[in-house]
Formats: structure tokens, sequence, C-alpha cells
């Protein structure tokens, strides 16, 4: 089947395909920054959406994946994903429109050595009840699910990256921790100093020992201006 969509920029003369029901808000671009720093041979996006953490890790991190699988329910984000691959010519990049719940372990060489993932924010029948409703809420996809397919898809050792909204941030600890990834590193995302944050961070290891690092937060706006931080990180030139 195909939607309609527009190619727009992305990253130097790199394009992505969205639509009016698929976009990429900042968040993702967040995750990425913090999930870049990562030595990954074999990258997973979970509800990948757009594929816009994914093709950034393929496009503008200077040490890309040598495989990348997306991971999406809806059809039309998947069919976006073809074309952004097709668009940009990523052979090393592929995209399953599945549901994670119900993805089968890959073997044990095939294992990833890192997950990012931008899931549902809201618990089911709660928060934003816009045009994306499955993309927002826990309707197809939970903290729980996301955390078990992470458990099967990774590698000992490997790690989940993820955006989330601080006040879920026990629930992120809970599930993870019953899937045998502990909690590493958390980041909060505030958009001015003294503001509460509207975004965590959280980076997650297959097998690790408990010990997690408080990093400091990042400020989106200082003084009516962007943070040098923040230019730095979401430019996209």
């Amino acid at each position: 089947m195909n939607y309609e969509y527009e190619m727009m920029p992305l990253f130097k003369d790199h394009k992505i395909a969205l639509s009016k029901k698929h976009r990429f808000t900042t968040d993702a671009v967040l995750l990425y920054d913090f999930s870049k720093t990562a030595n990954i041979k074999r990258l997973c996006d979970l509800c990948s959406g757009t594929g816009v953490i994914a093709f950034l890790h393929n496009l503008k991190n200077p040490h890309p994946p040598a495989y990348t699988l997306a991971i999406e329910i809806d059809e039309e984000a998947c069919f976006l994903i073809e074309k952004t691959i097709e668009q940009n010519c990523l052979s090393n990049m592929k995209v399953s429109n599945c549901d994670l719940r119900e993805a089968a372990r890959p073997s044990d060489e095939q294992l990833f050595d890192a997950i990012t993932c931008n899931p549902p924010y809201f618990k089911e029948n709660t928060g934003d009840m816009g045009k994306r409703f499955a993309a927002r809420q826990e309707s197809f996809c939970s903290m729980a699910d996301v955390a078990r397919a992470s458990q099967r898809f990774l590698k000992y050792g490997g790690r989940l990256f993820l955006c989330h909204r601080p006040e879920r941030l026990c629930d992120i600890f809970l599930e993870l921790r019953k899937a045998s990834i502990e909690p590493k590193k958390i980041r909060f995302a505030r958009y001015s100093k003294g503001k509460e944050p509207f975004l965590v961070l959280v980076e997650g290891k297959k097998g690790a020992k408990p010990g997690i690092k408080l990093m400091e937060d990042l400020i989106i706006w200082e003084n009516g201006q962007h943070t040098e931080e923040y230019k730095k990180l979401s430019a996209m030139n």
C-alpha cells in the first residue's frame, strides 16, 4: 500500500520520509545523542516510528552500526522507513513491521549490542488523546513489553537506551530489573534551569551489577537562547 509522504531534510544532504501522521520530535534527537557514544555494531530500534533515531546513527554518527533493524508495528511508518532507506542507499538497515511483543528472539550470533527505544509515554486511557494515539499510549506496547523485548534481543552486556517521562522513572527501573537489565545512567532534560524536567534518558545494561550514574542535566534554554550544548547536539548540518 502506498501512503502520501514528503522527503524532508535530515542531515546534510540526507532526507527522511515524513507524513502528516508520522513526524519526529526533539525527544528522538536527544535520545540519539544520548546513545551515540556507544560502540554499536548491531543496533535495534524499537518503536521506531519514522526511524529517525536509527537513521541518525547511520547517517550522522562517525562510527555507524554495521547492521540496523527498525521494529515498528504501524504499517504506514514502516512504509516511510523503507522510503528513507531507499533515498539514502542504506543497504545495512532493515525494517520489520511487527509487534515487538511477538517478535522472536534472534539467534545468539544475531543478538544486538544496543537497543534504542522512544516508547509510548502514557498508560492506557491517560495523557495525550490526539491522532497519534497508538504512538503515545501503551495500548500496544507497555514499558514491561519494551523491557521483555530488550531482554530477548540484547546480548549479555548489551545496552538499552530509552527516553521517557520523568514521572515514569519508577516503572522504568522496576521493569528493567525484572528483565535483568540494570539501570546504569540517567539524565534529565529541562527546558530551563529551575523548571521541572520534561524528559528522562536512561541507559540500562543487560546482566550488569547494580550501580547508577546521575549525569548533569541537559538544559535547552538559557537567557532566552538555546544553550551551546543543545545547539551542538541538535545541529543537522
